[in-house]
């Protein structure tokens, strides 16, 4: 006689790993107090100032609020992703944009973008603008800009450092009236050409020219004042 062996219990198919949707559904459900989770897909009718309103399949149009985890901004006709359990509606994501053409990364309040030991880099095929209603700050231990054409717009400009060095093939300036203070100035060139249209007045405790070659002054006339002494020195002198 054969005894049948007995049938081993089949074992129970392993459980799926849970996505992080799935948990953020959960903790969602647990938090309204047991009430069913559920998400679906939606397409964004309108942007009110304080809501969406989101149509889904087979309900009328509801209002919903955009998770913070939502950085991307909803735009009306765009497709998202719509988390809600009967009593409030969320936003979780943008899945396609009606206008993809152009993309807003929007939050409340202060935004702070942090690398923890890497570095941040923003690349763009075209322009980049940055646009602040009150004041830019920049602050780091060294900065480089590299460019191969400037411009700078401003009313007023002020730089204050204890060093500049510029090393520049061609400066123009143009400018009404230009006013310098300063200790010292020493200046050392080659050529040095200089019209002045109207007036050119000198003022200073005293002067000292050294000359190598020829010192000539041409002028309709020619006026030397002294209050004390006028003396010409040398091994042959002309007048007239």
């Amino acid at each position: 006689m054969t005894h049948a062996r007995p049938e081993t219990p089949a074992e129970p198919e392993a459980a799926a790993p849970k996505s992080a949707l799935d948990w953020v559904l959960e903790e969602t459900q647990v938090a309204a107090g047991a009430h069913p989770v559920a998400s679906e897909f939606g397409r964004i009718e309108r942007v009110e100032a304080d809501a969406l309103v989101v149509s889904l399949a087979g309900r009328p149009p509801m209002r919903a609020a955009r998770a913070a985890s939502c950085l991307l901004e909803p735009g009306a006709g765009d497709r998202v992703l719509v988390a809600h359990d009967g009593r409030e509606a969320f936003v979780m994501a943008v899945l396609t944009r009606a206008a993809p053409e152009a993309a807003t990364l929007s939050v409340d309040g202060d935004l702070t973008l942090r690398a923890k030991g890497g570095a941040v880099h923003v690349v763009a095929d075209e322009e980049v603008t940055v646009t602040s209603a009150k004041e830019v700050s920049v602050t780091a231990p060294a900065a480089s800009v590299r460019t191969l054409a400037g411009t700078i717009f401003s009313e007023s400009m002020r730089y204050i450092g204890r060093t500049f060095e510029g090393e520049i093939d061609r400066v123009r300036v143009a400018a009404q009236v230009v006013d310098t203070t300063m200790e010292r100035l020493s200046q050392k060139v080659k050529r040095a050409f200089r019209t002045v249209e109207e007036v050119d007045h000198l003022k200073a405790g005293q002067i000292d020219y050294v000359v190598d070659g020829n010192a000539s002054i041409q002028a309709d006339n020619t006026l030397v004042t002294a209050e004390k002494l006028v003396k010409l020195n040398g091994s042959q002198v002309h007048i007239g």
